[in-house]
């Protein structure tokens, strides 16, 4: 894992990604990221978030519903209320 930078916590807790960083990976504003701790190694890590479910937040079965992800079985749920 290579360093990139140092970087301040704001007073709310908060650090700006290095632009460096977000062009490495694509992420744009409004980007979802899944945050991981490892307490053990004092480590925060960031993913780019897999789609879910908006409603069951299940990974599998997604489909496009009003510009939404959502499962097979929540939209089921959704046609047959």
């Amino acid at each position: 894992m290579e360093r990139i930078s140092t970087r301040l916590l704001d007073e709310l807790g908060r650090i700006a990604l290095p632009s460096v960083s977000r062009e490495a990976f694509g992420w744009e504003p409004g980007a979802p990221l899944d945050i991981f701790e490892d307490a053990a190694n004092q480590q925060v890590v960031l993913r780019q978030a897999a789609p879910r479910c908006v409603f069951c937040k299940s990974g599998t079965g997604l489909r496009l519903f009003g510009g939404k992800h959502v499962c097979a079985q929540c939209l089921r749920a959704i046609r047959e209320s």
